[in-house]
């Protein structure tokens, strides 16, 4: 069995990264003592388009993330 990722994977996991690694230690640190939403991670999540990507295309999510058959 191969357990290596897809090139597609692998630019899921890389573009995910480039997200999260804008919000440090320090920022998740702040967050836990201030409290509140992380409105601004929230923001950079949604503007790189990974909200809802387990939500169906027949309820308003990405085509890409819509279920598909099983071959």
């Amino acid at each position: 069995m191969d357990f290596r990722l897809t090139e597609d994977q692998e630019a899921i996991q890389d573009a995910i990264n480039a997200i999260c690694s804008k919000f440090d230690d320090a920022y998740w640190l702040k967050k836990d003592k201030e409290g509140g939403f992380p409105n601004d991670f929230y923001k950079a999540v949604a503007d790189g388009g990974w909200l809802g990507i387990c939500t169906p295309e027949t309820t308003a999510g990405p085509a890409w993330a819509s279920p598909r058959p099983a071959s």
